[in-house]
C-alpha cells in the first residue's frame, strides 16, 4: 500500500510538472505568434470581405471555434446562437490574421479543395463580379 501511494505521488509530482511545462510552452508559443503577426502586413480590405463573406460557409463546429477565436482575444465580445456581429475592423491584426488561416483552412477542409484551387476559386470568383 505504501509503494501504491508513493507510486501515485510521484504520478501526480509528474503531472504538475508536465502542465506547468506545457503551460510555459503555449505562453511561449503564444508571445512568437503575436510577435510575427505583428511583422506581417495587415490583411487588405479585399481579404477582409472574403473573410466576411466566407465565415458564414464554415460548419456549426467550426463556427464556433471561429468565434472562440475572436472571444480569446477580446473577452467583450459577444455573439447569441442566432446572431453574430463581428466588426473585423474592430479586432486586433492577430486576432484577424488567426481568423483568416482558420476560415481558409477550414473551407479547403470542408470543400476538399487544396490552398491553391481555394484561392484559383476566389480569384475566379473576383473576376466574374
Amino acid at each position: 500500500m505504501s509503494n501504491k501511494l508513493a507510486l501515485e505521488a510521484t504520478y501526480a509530482n509528474k503531472t504538475r510538472e508536465l502542465s506547468t511545462e506545457l503551460s510555459n510552452v503555449e505562453t511561449a508559443l503564444r508571445s512568437l505568434k503575436t510577435t510575427m503577426i505583428a511583422q506581417c502586413r495587415k490583411l487588405s480590405l479585399s481579404e477582409k470581405s472574403r473573410l466576411a463573406n466566407a465565415i458564414p460557409k464554415l460548419s456549426p463546429d467550426n463556427l464556433l471555434k471561429a468565434l472562440e477565436i475572436v472571444k480569446e482575444n477580446n473577452p467583450n465580445f459577444q455573439h447569441s446562437i442566432d446572431m453574430v456581429t463581428l466588426n473585423l475592423e474592430a479586432e486586433s491584426d492577430y486576432t484577424v490574421w488567426r481568423l483568416y488561416m482558420f476560415v481558409k483552412n477550414s473551407l479547403e477542409v470542408q470543400e476538399g479543395t487544396s490552398v491553391a484551387t481555394h484561392e484559383d476559386n476566389i480569384e475566379a470568383k473576383d473576376t466574374k463580379k
